[in-house]
């Protein structure tokens, strides 16, 4: 079911701790109120095994996700707002971008595996905001391919933006200026180059204003209702 978002906490004492951490390592750990947490589906069941099993403190592990993402996670939780995400207008230097890239798809990451669709669509929003730049639209991409399901949520959204990227550059200017690793994901991935290929195709006057109008086909919908009119 869909995230049941309440308007207001009547914050007990009750909390629960979330440990994240990447191959071996910890990175770190951040306290959460289990009313918050109550809110996802996805954390009521897991909170639930715990109560059963200890019926203590609660502590549950994320793993493949970062202390800093957790936190990100934590304050959507809190005020349904993805304002890290987002900018005010202006244009940001390109290595901040690209830094606000790598954020967002671990963002998006953990959004789809903690099953917090309205989430993962806000975050998929807020990647529009970014299809004007030259990012690691490729990279981003592998990051997340393993997560998602070929073309659909962000990933098609950042196979779309890789798109218009060659288009807007050239095959052979992409490949030797913007990006050099993008020839040897071609060769090692013949699939890849195939949906690549397509893409590029589809993308032939597809303009940022008309991506935004469709936004709704970038976001999952597997618990969460359409959006109206998208």
């Amino acid at each position: 079911m869909a995230l049941t978002r309440k308007k207001s906490f009547k914050f007990s004492n009750e909390m629960v701790t979330l440990v994240f951490s990447e191959g071996l390592f910890t990175e770190g750990k951040i306290v959460v109120h289990r009313e918050v947490l109550m809110q996802s589906a996805y954390f009521q069941k897991q909170i639930a095994i715990k109560d059963a099993t200890f019926g203590e403190k609660v502590v549950l592990y994320l793993k493949g996700c970062t202390k800093a993402t957790g936190i990100e996670m934590a304050n959507w939780l809190y005020s349904a707002t993805s304002s890290s995400f987002t900018f005010d207008g202006s244009k940001p230097p390109h290595t901040e971008a690209v830094d606000h890239g790598w954020r967002l798809v671990d963002a998006y990451r953990l959004a789809r595996e903690t099953n917090l669709e309205e989430w993962a669509n806000s975050l998929a929003d807020a990647c529009l905001e970014m299809l004007d730049q030259d990012l690691l639209w490729l990279e981003y991409l592998q990051r997340l391919n393993a997560h998602e399901e070929p073309d659909t949520g962000l990933v098609g959204l950042l196979f779309t933006a890789l798109a218009r990227a060659i288009r807007r550059h050239g095959w052979e200017k992409y490949v030797n200026s913007i990006d050099k690793s993008f020839l040897k994901a071609l060769r090692e991935n013949g699939e890849f180059g195939a949906r690549l290929m397509k893409r590029v195709l589809e993308s032939e006057g597809l303009s940022e204003k008309s991506l935004k109008k469709k936004s709704c086909k970038w976001h999952i919908h597997n618990i969460t209702p359409h959006c109206g009119g998208n």
